[in-house]
Order: C-alpha cells, then sequence, then structure tokens
C-alpha cells in the first residue's frame, strides 16, 4: 500500500513545510507513538540533505512506510526512477537511528542491539524487503523492474573494528551496503549509479496496479534449497526462529545438552520453509547428522519424487521419515530431529500401537529437536501433539524447552483476512465474530459455487496454466473405485447435479502427478502442500442450521467412522458426550480449514448443504460491504461501494 509518495520536488517542500508525519498519518490510519513520528521527521531530514543534489532530477520518485501487501512490513524509505536502459528501478533503504552493536556470530546476519537484543542486521531486512517485492508483486519480475536494497544508520559513527561492518557480514554487505554517519556521498553515489531519469511516481503505481503474486511453492522447490539455494525470504519472525534453531542445533552439539524448540505457526507461515532451510543448511553447512520428520506419508513422497535423479532412494529415505521411525533408536543417535506438522503425531505407532511416545522418542534420539506445529490442524482422532504435551514430556526428562510463535502467512496472497475470515465463518469457540475488511478479494478468489460442475470446469481451467490446481473433498463418500480405479464406479456422487469424481488414485504423489485434477483428494493427501487454486467440496459433516455450524462425524464415510479419523468416536459419546462432541467438532472444523488454506491464488468451495452455502456467500458479502445487483440476460454483477460502481464477471 503506497502511504506516502511525492516526487522529489514535493518532498523537499514537504520536509520543508513539516508536512511529512500530517500526511503519512492520513493514509496509515493506525495510531503512532511519538517515537515513530520522530523517527519520520529524522529519516525525511536526512534524505533530504541527500536528494537535494541536481544530479538527481525532480521528478524522481520518493515513498515512505511503503506497506508490503496484505501484511505488517512497512518499508521505511523508497527511491524510484529509470536506469539509463529507462527500466523502472526501486531502491530500498532501511533506517536505523542506533548509536551502536555488537557482531553475533552464531545467527547468520544478525546482530545485538542494546535495546533491542538480537534482530536481523538493517542490510538483511531492507534485502528481504526487496526479495519480498520481487517474489510477490507480477510487476517487479526481473524483465520489468531492477530492486536494489541498502541501509542508512546516519546517526552511527564508523569506527576501526566496527561491529555493524565487520567481515561476519561480508558477503550480506556485498548485497545489501550499509551506509553510515559521515558516508552521505557513498549513498549519493549508490543512488545515482542505479537511477538516471525521473519515473514521476509510475514505479509504485505500475507495481500495485500489477496485483501480487504467490510465494513459490515449496514442493517445487526443494532440490535447489537442499543445495544450498535460499529460495525463500524469510522475514522478521521467520529468519529470528531459523537463526535461533541453527544457533540451538550447534550449541547442542557442541555441549551435548539436549534441547527442545516449539514453533507455532498458521497455515502459510513459513513452517515448512523454515524447516527444508534448516534440513539444507545442517546437513550441507556444518555436517549435522538429523532428519526431517513428517506424520503424513504424502508430503515426503512429493518431497522424494522431486528429489529423484540428484539422490539415491537411500539417501532420500534417510532424509525424510515417519513420527513413528524412533522407537527403538539410540539415544542423541541424530545431531537434530526436525518435525514439521508435529500436531499429527501419534502417541503410539501402527495398528498394533508399538513404542512408548513418538513426542518421547523422538527428544530422545536427538541432541536437539524442532517441533513445527499448528493446534488448528489435528484433523484425526488420534493427533497427539499440542504444545502442552510436547512442553510436558520434554520437562519431565529435563530438557530445555524454547517456544516461538510464526504470525504473518505468506501462502494465500499474503491475505491474513482470508485466514480470518474462514475461522469466523467456521465459528471457532476461541475466534471472536466479527466483520472482516475483505479488500484481500481483489488479490485473492474465493468464489462459491452452486454446481459442483461448475467449481470442477474452473479448476480443469486454472489446472492449464502448470498443473498446480485441485479438487479436494472432506472426507464423506466411501471409497467404492478403490479395487477398480480405472472402472466405471465413481466414489463423490451428487446426483442432483449428475456430478461423478473418484477418490485419487495416486495416493502419495496426487499432488503433482499428471492428471489428477480429475480426481479428488482429501485432507490425508492433501495437508502440508499446497496449490494454485483449490475447489473445495464441503460435505454433509459440515451444515449451517439455526444460525450455527454443525459438525456430524456420522456423515463421514464408513471407512473413516470405522477405520480412520473419526475410528472409535462412537465409544467416546457412550464415554463423554461432551468431550466427544468437542472432539468431533474440533476435528471437522479442523479438516475444512485445512483444505480451505491450501491455494494459494483462490478458493472455490461447494456445499452439499444449501444452508451452508447462502452462509457463507452472506458472509462474503456482507464483510466485503457490496451490494450485488443481478443482471441474468449479461450474466453479470454491479457492486455499489461508496457510491462507485465497478463492474465483475458473475462465474
Amino acid at each position: 500500500m503506497i502511504v506516502y509518495q511525492e516526487t522529489k520536488a514535493s518532498f523537499l517542500e514537504d520536509v520543508y513545510n513539516d508536512r511529512i508525519v500530517k500526511k503519512i498519518l492520513e493514509k496509515l490510519e493506525m495510531n503512532v507513538g511519538n517515537s515513530e513520528k520522530e523517527s519520520w521527521i529524522d529519516t525525511a531530514n536526512h534524505m533530504e540533505r541527500i536528494l537535494r543534489d541536481d544530479i538527481f532530477p525532480n521528478d524522481i520518485s520518493v515513498a515512505m512506510e511503503f506497506k508490503l501487501y496484505n501484511s505488517n512490513f512497512r518499508v521505511d524509505f523508497i527511491i524510484c526512477g529509470l536506469d539509463e536502459k529507462k527500466k523502472n528501478t526501486i531502491i530500498v533503504i532501511e533506517f536505523k537511528r542506533w548509536n551502536s552493536v555488537k557482531v553475533v556470530t552464531d545467527r547468520d546476519d544478525m546482530v545485538d542491539v542494546q535495546v533491542f537484543g538480537i534482530v536481523p542486521h538493517p542490510s538483511y531486512q531492507a534485502l528481504s524487503y526487496a526479495k519480498i517485492i520481487k517474489n510477490f508483486y507480477m510487476e517487479a519480475e526481473d524483465e520489468k523492474m531492477s530492486i536494489y536494497p541498502c541501509s542508512c544508520l546516519h546517526r552511527y559513527e564508523k569506527t576501526e573494528n566496527d561491529a555493524i561492518t565487520n567481515k561476519y557480514y561480508k558477503n550480506l554487505l556485498e548485497e545489501s551496503p550499509i551506509f553510515l554517519n559521515g558516508e552521505n556521498d557513498k549513498l549519493k553515489q549508490f543512488i545515482s549509479k542505479y537511477i538516471k531519469y525521473g519515473d514521476n511516481k509510475e514505479t509504485l503505481y505500475m507495481l500495485e496496479k500489477g496485483g501480487i503474486k504467490p510465494s513459490k511453492q515449496l514442493q517445487d522447490n526443494i532440490l535447489s534449497m537442499l543445495k544450498g539455494k535460499e529460495e525463500f525470504s524469510m522475514v522478521d519472525l521467520q529468519k529470528n526462529v531459523f537463526e535461533e534453531a541453527k544457533r540451538l542445533a550447534r550449541l547442542s552439539k557442541k555441549d551435548g545438552k539436549k534441547r527442545v524448540y516449539i514453533v507455532e505457526g498458521g497455515p502459510g507461515t513459513g513452517k515448512s520453509v523454515i524447516a527444508i532451510n534448516l534440513l539444507a543448511q545442517l546437513l550441507g553447512k556444518y555436517g549435522m547428522n538429523c532428519q526431517y520428520i513428517t506424520k503424513n506419508q504424502n508430503p515426503r513422497d512429493v518431497y522424494s519424487t522431486q528429489l529423484k535423479g540428484n539422490y539415491k532412494k537411500t539417501e532420500i529415505d534417510n532424509l525424510f521419515c515417519g513420527s513413528g521411525s524412533y522407537m527403538n533408536c539410540e539415544k542423541n543417535l541424530f545431531d537434530t530431529l526436525i518435525v514439521d506438522e508435529a500436531h499429527r503425531v501419534t502417541e503410539k505407532t501402527g495398528f498394533i500401537k508399538m513404542g512408548e511416545n513418538q513426542i518421547k522418542e523422538i527428544i530422545k534420539a536427538s541432541r536437539f529437536s524442532i517441533f513445527f506445529i499448528d493446534p488448528k490442524q489435528r484433523v484425526h482422532i488420534n493427533d497427539y501433539g499440542t504444545i502442552d504435551r510436547i512442553k510436558s514430556i520434554a520437562e519431565k526428562l529435563k530438557v530445555e524447552v524454547y517456544y516461538d510463535k510464526l504470525n504473518v502467512q505468506f501462502r494465500c496472497r499474503g491475505a491474513e483476512q482470508f485466514i480470518n475470515w474462514v475461522e469466523n465463518s467456521l465459528q471457532y469457540e476461541d475466534v471472536e465474530n466479527e466483520e472482516l475488511d475483505l479488500k484481500f478479494l481483489r488479490n485473492y478468489e474465493v468464489k462459491i459455487f452452486d454446481d459442483p460442475n461448475d467449481m470442477k470446469n474452473k479448476i480443469i481451467e486454472q489446472n492449464k496454466t502448470q498443473n498446480k490446481s485441485r479438487i479436494i473433498a472432506g472426507y464423506c463418500w466411501d471409497w467404492n473405485s478403490k479395487k477398480n480405479p480405472e472402472g466405471n464406479e465413481y466414489d463423490i456422487v451428487i446426483p442432483e447435479y449428475d456430478f461423478k469424481m473418484k477418490w485419487n488414485f495416486n495416493n502419495t504423489i496426487w499432488a503433482i502427478a499428471e492428471d489428477s485434477v480429475n480426481q479428488a483428494g482429501c485432507i490425508h493427501t492433501s495437508q502440508g502442500l499446497e496449490f494454485d487454486y483449490v475447489g473445495i467440496i464441503i460435505g454433509n459433516d459440515l451444515r449451517y442450521e439455526n444460525g450455527k455450524i454443525v459438525t456430524d462425524y456420522t456423515k463421514r464415510a464408513k471407512i473413516d467412522r470405522n477405520n480412520g479419523s473419526m475410528k472409535g468416536m462412537k465409544k467416546l459419546y457412550k464415554k463423554d458426550s461432551t468431550q466427544a462432541a468437542k472432539v468431533e467438532d474440533e476435528i471437522i472444523k479442523n479438516t475444512y480449514r485445512t483444505l480451505m488454506t491450501r491455494g494459494q491464488k483462490g478458493c472455490y468451495i461447494y456445499c452439499t448443504d444449501k444452508n451452508l452455502a447462502e452462509y457463507l456467500k452472506r458472509r462474503l458479502n456482507k464483510n466485503n460491504g457490496i451490494e450485488y445487483l443481478i443482471d441474468e440476460e449479461e450474466r453479470k454483477y454491479t457492486s455499489k461501494v461508496a457510491g462507485n460502481q465497478e463492474e465483475y464477471r458473475c462465474e
């Protein structure tokens, strides 16, 4: 979001007339303390001295507090213009008012600041913002724009053995240079090297108008990540967690002391990205004996398929393991065990319930273990992993426990409000029922379909681009075609629409296999993975009755009730109906929350319960502040928002 943007000439006038703070506050629409206002003035005054030089054209653009897509990240200062080949160019500058720092040698690209503690180096922060712009904004692709990051600590006086420019940060500073007190000429040279002509505020408008694109899909980049290439930009808490995990892993290997690190995060907050990057660095850079663990077979098989031809099968199997692999494992055999989807670990292993306790077995088997967990992705009655349980078991084993929480999501085109809309709509007890600002719908596509065939056709159309769109259904239909997948028997049948579909044939690599768009996946084949667009079929296990979301495990498929996610619910209801209702509600709501947040570009929904479909439509329309006027002849609808009319194609 463009908070403040002016040409150089107007910026100089605004600084001279003390208008900077007022103009920023008019657009920012949030409460800001005096300290932050002072930093804006400080930054503006410093950049006014830099940019008043005649080497910079008056029509280059200046922006402050540029808000990155649907996140809380704001870039301190941006300069835009054209390079010598007339290509749109952006310079990202991160400002800090620090006077001194200490070098941090046990965490890459971090510094120790007296007031704030250990935080990312300002040049890393600028670099991460530049990468976010490049990775998320359609118009910022290499052939369209150039982006150059740097940082400026204008109060920081350089000394002979200075910490902020220490050789430890050499590689970082080559990619994102830093400018200190007394280095104004160097900053001028850096800017003028890349910006030769003015753009008259065009570049950022292009950036915003072009919309955003989703982050790279993890399964497509697993190989290059294991080879040490940073495919995903880690920012803020992601970077902190990643460096803290590396520090704890190295420390545990050095002093032999066992440690457990719990990292909580919702859909798309980067848990798996951190996990795979951590595996790559601990293996490659530090030569540690470590493994990546996930209960779900499907992500492991997808990763294995992507690695074929570059790694031997035995090597792959030794990297990616199930959570039940450590029953009889030697104590501290591993330096690090990385547990992704930790909410899915079970207490015992296998059908005959072997072993003592999977969490306990993993902790015992490694000096350092890290558990990535989302409490709202418990989707099976036997899912055992909870934050409290991991803490309790670790403490009983006299193991140090560390905890962090990731809070910014990067999957659903950065639309945190979409996650909130899903949780509000599902009526989670711990989520307040509030009206949400769904401006994200401009970038993230959400549609409720009345006919499942229309939704399927839309997914098939979207899938033509990259084979990355899928239909996923609630487990409310038996798998009748399992014994004869090529036969004429179908599983998901909705007679009133003559809709027929089979469950996935390719059980483990359905997410990436050819022709999978014609098969329906379920929670067990999609959890832990992501797609461009998802089409969700919500079965009768989730309904809307008398103003309430109702869950009903008896509408699940027989196989799921008797030998699957809901096995034991009937017995639990006889024993404790209150507890059973709570478990039933949690699993079914979590299932659909997980399914609905698999899409990077959009989520399409069909509900077998018509009341639920109308309820979801109302929530979309009401929360978006849109009044719909249907024109049947043209199949269009018009929205009236604040007196302005905009036309949208009706699906």
